[in-house]
């Protein structure tokens, strides 16, 4: 017997289906960074260096991810941006289903917190994603390979999970830190072929291109994309989510002049010298990367379900992961959502069960909501330029990521179910 559509199905239809023509609409028209991948694909089979000469922008991503573009990259640009645009539709969708299958071991919801469960989930999400599609951003598919890559590690399919995360290094080297995770849960198999991988991946175009070629590239993107190099010390941007340029905006003066009077406003909280601010920067990195491993290790061996700590160590990793690597902008804060999710998932289902919240509970899970909705609303057409402007010179977002760090810890998964 067929199921006959409820209203409520047919007005989320209606609402998907015109938010999908907004943004096809928007991509026939506008590209931003999609278009400086499409001309270093054109670039590419030119013969030409993909890292110069970009008429839109810097080319910072691999000569393969350039190569694979080659399929698109030919057509009209409009045309390709809305090809682009689907495909990061269906890559969110799918992120969306992975989540629901890391909550599969979590205590069913009553159907009220399930149904709030998804809107909430469509509401902290839903600028980001909009900022990542307007944009034709690669972070949807650098997410997506993270987490999809690492979910068939661990349901044994490393070959297959191995193939995703080396894709995602290669393109853009994020996805590394999860395979760092992977060798923490005991996961070798999956680590190494996943180093085996990328190296394969990092040779792929020169059977197209030749040795020679594919080589010379790898050397520029080598030298465009480190994180030693002196443009990625410390960045002055506001709109830079990554710990050097939390640093730098309250503890570092940068010696340009015409730099020092935003620079040297209240915000300072102190004065320290590059060299000095490089080690601490450095040591900072390096303990939130090795933060995994205590993480993994918590209580494993009293986990009695141990698939409940999933998407908390997934989540953590996503922030760590944003933190860590220079250079993450705006649109990398999707990478927030795993860890928005679940702390939305924690408070449903203790709610959910009928227990009552502790009173420290209550007052940080009010605390974690006003985050979340100042989040979602920090948009210009939403709060205006000068509201986003303010948050964003005193870098409310990288002060948020480094909030989730520690409301993971405080609100772990032992609480929800014995383990």
């Amino acid at each position: 017997m067929k199921k006959r559509l409820t209203p409520m199905a047919v007005f989320y239809a209606l609402l998907g289906l015109l938010a999908l023509t907004y943004l096809i609409g928007k991509s026939l028209v506008v590209g931003t960074d999609i278009n400086v991948y499409l001309y270093a694909s054109k670039q590419l089979f030119r013969g030409e260096n993909i890292y110069a000469d970009n008429p839109y922008n810097l080319y910072l991503y691999s000569p393969l991810f350039a190569g694979l573009l080659g399929l698109i990259s030919w057509m009209d640009w409009g045309l390709a941006r809305v090809i682009w645009l689907l495909l990061n539709v269906g890559l969110a969708y799918r992120i969306w289903i992975l989540l629901q299958h890391m909550l599969i071991s979590w205590p069913e919801l009553k159907p009220a917190y399930r149904r709030g469960f998804g809107w909430a989930i469509l509401f902290i999400s839903f600028g980001f994603l909009n900022h990542n599609f307007n944009l034709g951003q690669i972070t949807v598919l650098i997410l997506w390979l993270s987490l999809e890559g690492t979910w068939r590690v661990l349901q044994g399919q490393p070959i297959r999970g191995a193939a995703l995360l080396a894709l995602g290094i290669n393109i853009k080297i994020l996805p590394l830190f999860f395979g760092f995770y992977l060798f923490t849960k005991g996961k070798f198999k999956g680590s190494v072929y996943t180093a085996i991988f990328t190296g394969i991946t990092l040779m792929l175009p020169a059977l197209w291109f030749g040795w020679n070629h594919n080589s010379e590239l790898l050397g520029h993107w080598q030298e465009r994309i480190t994180p030693s190099g002196d443009q990625y010390v410390f960045e002055k941007t506001n709109g830079c989510q990554s710990l050097n340029c939390l640093m730098a905006a309250y503890l570092y003066d940068f010696p340009e002049s015409e730099l020092t009077h935003a620079y040297e406003a209240n915000r300072k909280l102190a004065r320290i010298p590059q060299d000095t601010l490089v080690i601490v920067l450095q040591c900072s990195r390096l303990a939130l990367l090795l933060s995994i491993i205590p993480l993994v290790l918590f209580k494993r061996r009293q986990r009695l379900n141990p698939k409940v700590y999933l998407i908390w160590e997934l989540a953590y990793v996503c922030l760590v992961t944003v933190l860590v690597f220079p250079h993450q902008m705006k649109y990398a804060m999707l990478y927030t959502v795993p860890a928005g999710a679940y702390l939305i998932r924690y408070f449903f289902t203790v709610l959910s069960s009928g227990e009552k919240l502790r009173p420290d509970e209550a007052a940080l899970g009010l605390f974690i909501v006003a985050i979340l909705l100042v989040l979602a609303l920090m948009g210009r057409d939403i709060v205006g330029d000068q509201i986003v402007n303010t948050l964003d010179y005193y870098h409310y977002m990288r002060l948020v990521n480094l909030a989730f760090l520690a409301m993971l810890w405080t609100f772990r998964p032992n609480r929800i179910i014995a383990g």
